[in-house]
């Protein structure tokens, strides 16, 4: 039976500095760690984790945790890629990852307190950050590791994060439309809780006022696109038909936009959104895009977690993934 011991003597190392490396060690070179994991794949190593989770009772599972919004949520393609990231990045490291959902934020607490409590998770990322989250206030009080995909809300200076520029983001969306000759434009999104909705509005609003702007015009599709088959919209095109264009929140928001428009007299007005997703892409007419890069704020927030698993000490800090806008 291969051992640690064997793994170190064919790398020509000691046999704790292998087992540095298998961990991603940060004091240990990448040099050092290839030649470990390349000795590990000639000997056909596998490191006994359970074991030494059982030891430490801990788990070198990372928990994921996605927002409160029941089975929809799995059609959303943005969650997709950036799971994608999260799971590509986890392998690399020999990590597995566990997801909780839940339809409410007490079913949540719950499966995230499960995952604590049996599973032994200590470290968890957040795919979304909104205002008074239950979930969040539970990880801060019994002390459990968790980094954000997007910004925090509270405890800003003592948590990490990874995001876009989404003010800039939505600013570039609405100078894109402005420049194609817009004045009446309008934003469209779909829950104002969410963090990066409210800095998508800002970015909107900065654009409408540097350009000297001061018709504004907004849209929650919770409270009329999803609730009753875009009947609310529709009502609501028919009341601003000086409306010609549309920043959206996300790319599903977008097609709904998209499919409200054919079905209205006015087939000129365009739109810009978010994630460039297939969503904009096959939608007809296709619509302009922002990438957000979903799997490499994934990437990024593994990437960013390792860091304080490896050292407590390490100073909080955050990861700003730049952004694109994808021109149709």
């Amino acid at each position: 039976m291969v051992t640690i011991k064997d793994v170190a003597a064919l790398a020509g190392v000691s046999t704790s500095t292998a087992s540095r490396a298998m961990h991603h060690n940060k004091v240990i070179s990448d040099e050092t760690k290839q030649l470990v994991f390349n000795a590990m794949k000639e000997l056909g190593y596998e490191p006994n984790y359970a074991a030494r989770n059982l030891a430490n009772k801990t788990s070198n599972t990372i928990g994921v945790i996605l927002p409160v919004a029941g089975p929809a949520i799995f059609q959303n393609p943005f969650f997709m890629e950036i799971l994608r990231g999260i799971n590509q990045e986890c392998n690399e490291r020999q990590y597995m990852v566990t997801i909780a959902t839940g339809d409410t934020n007490e079913e949540l607490v719950e499966n995230v307190a499960t995952m604590v409590k049996r599973g032994r998770i200590q470290n968890f990322i957040l795919l979304y950050s909104k205002m008074n989250d239950p979930v969040v206030d539970y990880l801060h009080e019994q002390k459990i590791g968790y980094t954000v995909v997007g910004k925090p809300v509270v405890y800003e200076n003592e948590t990490p994060y990874v995001d876009n520029d989404n003010i800039l983001a939505a600013k570039d969306a609405t100078e894109h439309l402005i420049a194609a000759g817009h004045d009446q434009i309008a934003f469209v999104y779909n829950n104002e809780e969410q963090l990066f909705n409210l800095d998508r509005f800002t970015g909107f609003r900065r654009a409408l006022r540097l350009a000297g702007l001061t018709n504004e015009y907004t849209f929650n599709v919770a409270e009329g696109l999803l609730a009753d088959g875009r009947a609310s919209f529709d009502a609501w095109l028919k009341e601003h038909p000086q409306v010609s264009a549309f920043v959206t929140s996300d790319d599903i928001i977008g097609l709904m936009v998209q499919q409200a428009i054919n079905g209205s007299t006015h087939t000129t007005r365009q739109i810009v959104s978010f994630n460039n997703s297939l969503f904009s892409q096959m939608s007809s007419p296709a619509f302009s895009s922002i990438d957000i890069h979903a799997k490499q704020l994934g990437i990024e927030a593994v990437v960013l977690m390792m860091k304080y698993i490896e050292s407590k000490d390490a100073l909080v800090s955050k990861i700003i993934v730049p952004h694109k806008l994808v021109v149709r």
